[in-house]
């Protein structure tokens, strides 16, 4: 909250009261911290409200102070009845604001805009709260369209309307769209100044994709407030500055915010705890240099290289799990290097060939290993090493229990059943990453999403697998087929996958067999199988892709080995 005399100075000049009505609903929100607001800022907020006092369609403001990259401060106000235009403050709160800072100016920058605002209706997933507002019932039908025709910037129904929307799928983003208002920032619907600007519930991460998040007790208090005329005014804001040092700050926050969540939390000097190392993300360059090891010998002797504060979490992990739950966890493996990345590619080409190589090889530089903070971990059970993989999958139960502790001492599991097209990976039980923060793992584990997801601000549809009907392979064959192909996908950057369906067993057959066979000259592949699949290209065009597209019923051929491992050989139409 603000200063004792920084509230009098404003309810002498703005008639603010805050002995009102809505005292017991401010009561029971926590107050956010205490700051200060220099002059030009307060004047500016006067000017505001001063602005409205006089109408009598306006009886609601919500001001938003942009205060510093992806933060802000919201104070709510409604107009008292008792004492004519008299404003009277309902609460304050932190909030959260677009990832790039504020300053919008098109769709996709991710920045939430600046200016004084009306509302259109309001959302949820959630049934009405009460308000007076038009209230859209989220189904799963419910899309926020965010591309260029006549659906633009509005929440649309695909169902009603019959346009199939590559937009938002609204229903998947609980608990931030478990309430909402939209604003009628671009009013007009112009593409490509941008879309789906809203107030709406806080989720896991510090920002948002140019929205403005509030706590959800917050915003129902909103709702059950909110009329039509209601005003949502954004403004940047810099503390103890001058009108020049502001706007040179505005240009310089901008700037920096677009380095993302990972350079305002989880960061130490030295290495940086979130970041992202995968197929399509590289080591950041100087990790290996910066970066601070212990080396241990597990029960089996081999010796694991692991960060030191990774290894000092999981030493208390460890500990809490043999003492509490009678598991004894090792590590098998961490930290490789990027130059032990390379010579076993190396070995590999030499030995096999490089597209063999390629299948089988993680890039040099692309895997979470050489950040030291990947940890893959087995257990002893009645003095007895389960090792192997095929081993270790046949204790759920022990992996559940281990599992549940993850997020107390900063670990996630970074491998999640199903979300192999995010990830690239199949799901691995024993696959943990370290990150540094309790509260950060906890919120990821609890929404049960990925670390790309929670990174990247954005929350992959769920895929429609169809296995249908085979006399050749069972269920658990093909699931091991699509996880190759979702596997495979997760390095088409930016595309979005939908379904996947078996074409049927007639596609094994001698001529598709010699001709996935003569696609390579090693291969000595038995058996064929063709899967159909759809999905949307990147917003903006990227390699082969035509940009902003659904591709259906787009082809993967994969070939089958005798030991019965499958490879995908070809795709295409």
């Amino acid at each position: 909250m603000m200063h004792k005399m920084q509230k009098i100075l404003l309810s002498v000049f703005l008639g603010v009261s805050t002995a009102c009505g809505t005292a017991a609903v401010s009561a029971a929100v926590p107050a956010a911290e205490e700051r200060q607001v220099n002059a030009e800022n307060q004047a500016y907020w006067r000017e505001m409200l001063q602005k409205y006092r006089e109408d009598d369609q306006v009886n609601q403001v919500m001001l938003v102070r942009c205060t510093e990259g992806s933060s802000a401060i919201v104070q709510f106000y409604q107009k008292q009845t008792e004492q004519k235009n008299a404003w009277s403050l309902v609460f304050e709160t932190d909030a959260c604001i677009g990832k790039n800072g504020a300053g919008k100016t098109q769709e996709g920058d991710t920045k939430t805009p600046l200016g004084d605002f009306g509302v259109r209706h309001a959302f949820g997933i959630l049934e009405n709260p009460g308000t007076e507002l038009a209230y859209v019932d989220v189904e799963k039908t419910t899309f926020a369209c965010d591309e260029e025709g006549e659906y633009y910037n509005q929440i649309i129904d695909t169902a009603e309307t019959g346009h199939a929307c590559g937009g938002e799928e609204m229903y998947l983003y609980t608990p931030e769209y478990n309430y909402g208002i939209a604003t009628d920032y671009n009013a007009d619907n112009v593409y490509p100044l941008g879309s789906a600007i809203f107030l709406h519930c806080k989720g896991v991460k510090p920002f948002t994709g140019g929205c403005i998040a509030i706590g959800e007790e917050y915003m129902k208090t909103v709702l059950q407030h909110a009329q039509p005329g209601m005003r949502i005014i954004i403004h940047e804001e810099y503390a103890d500055q001058s009108s020049e040092e502001m706007t040179a700050g505005a240009a310089e926050t901008a700037a920096s915010a677009s380095a993302s969540l990972q350079e305002t939390e989880g960061q130490e000097q030295g290495i940086d705890y979130l970041a992202l190392v995968n197929k399509l993300h590289p080591l950041p360059d100087g990790w290996e240099d910066a970066l601070q090891t212990v080396t241990l010998e597990n029960s089996v002797g081999d010796t694991v290289e692991v960060e030191e504060k990774a290894f000092a979490a999981y030493e208390k992990l460890r500990a809490d799990l043999e003492e509490n739950d009678g598991i004894y966890i090792e590590l098998d493996s961490a930290r490789r290097s990027v130059a032990e990345q390379q010579e076993i590619m190396d070995d590999f080409t030499e030995k096999y060939g490089a597209d063999y190589a390629a299948k089988t090889v993680a890039v040099p530089g692309y895997s979470e290993h050489h950040t030291g903070l990947a940890l893959d971990l087995y257990f002893r059970l009645d003095g007895e090493d389960i090792y192997y993989n095929e081993d270790m999958v046949q204790y759920p139960e022990i992996w559940e229990k281990i599992h549940a502790k993850l997020a107390d001492y900063g670990f996630i599991l970074r491998y999640l059943e199903g979300r192999e097209h995010i990830t690239g990976y199949g799901y691995e039980p024993w696959h943990i990453r370290y990150i540094d923060s309790a509260e950060t793992a906890k919120a990821i584990m609890d929404e049960d999403i990925t670390f790309e997801e929670y990174l990247g601000d954005y929350r992959a549809p769920e895929v429609e697998i169809d296995y249908g009907t085979s006399g050749l392979y069972t269920e658990e064959e093909l699931k091991e087929a699509v996880t190759q192909i979702k596997c495979s996908f997760a390095s088409w950057e930016g595309c979005e996958l939908h379904s996947l369906r078996y074409a049927g067993d007639e596609a094994n057959n001698e001529e598709n067999l010699a001709w996935l066979n003569s696609l390579d000259e090693d291969a000595h592949y038995v058996q064929a199988a063709e899967f159909l699949g759809d999905f949307h290209s990147p917003k903006e065009a990227a390699g082969a892709w035509n940009p902003d597209e659904e591709y259906r019923d787009y082809q993967w051929w994969l070939g089958r080995t005798d030991d019965g491992s499958w490879e995908i050989v070809s795709f295409g139409y």
